[in-house]
């Protein structure tokens, strides 16, 4: 017996879960780091290839 739900409730979840894989993989890793004296969490950014990326054009573009 064909569930038209069930089939769309599937359908949702899995393109759900690849757009959640897809975003992970262009979010920039985020480490926190603990500040004791305010007693809060915060985020240090990661250097990746696409922070250098920018990191070296702006360097590049300041030349000129």
């Amino acid at each position: 017996m064909y569930n038209p739900l069930g089939t769309l409730l599937l359908r949702t979840v899995s393109v759900v879960i690849i757009l959640i894989l897809i975003s992970l993989a262009y979010v920039e890793p985020v480490a926190l780091e603990f500040n004791a004296e305010a007693n809060t969490w915060r985020p240090l950014i990661v250097l990746t290839p696409s922070n250098w990326l920018l990191i070296g054009h702006i360097n590049t573009s300041n030349l000129t």
